[in-house]
């Protein structure tokens, strides 16, 4: 398995690209039908996927939080203090029954470092939807 960390893994991350069952499985029938499109153009379409590293040098310490789609609905206290803010904007358009994870590089002792989100296994196989929220401001 590639170390997508310390050393990029652009095949991993393509192994993740999201089939349009996997759009319906995780939103709402009309944003489902937006997100297939945004990410299309936006995230999966056109240039490759970059193979570089995702966390910096130093950043040794992977910490990850996950919800289920009914706790982001919620907006509980603890996917509020581990969930980018823009969830919120969206929580209303995933379906139930679905964990999504968020994740981070940090180097020892520091609380911020590289945050990554969207991470979901649906149909099957993993899947990343990276800052729905952005999906409403096409």
């Amino acid at each position: 398995m590639e170390k997508v960390g310390a050393e990029g893994g652009a095949n991993l991350i393509e192994s993740m690209r999201p089939t349009s069952a996997d759009y319906r499985a995780v939103f709402r029938p009309e944003f489902a039908v937006r997100a297939e499109r945004f990410y299309h153009t936006r995230f999966w379409g056109g240039s490759p996927i970059p193979s570089a590293p995702w966390a910096e040098p130093g950043q040794t310490v992977l910490r990850t939080w996950k919800a289920t789609t009914e706790e982001i609905r919620s907006w509980t206290p603890q996917v509020r203090a581990n969930f980018p803010s823009g969830y919120e904007r969206v929580k209303d358009e995933f379906n139930p029954g679905l964990t999504i994870y968020t994740w981070n590089y940090t180097k020892p002792g520091a609380e911020y470092g590289m945050a990554f989100n969207g991470l979901v296994f649906v149909n099957g196989h993993w899947t990343l939807f990276p800052k729905p929220w952005y999906v409403l401001e096409q």
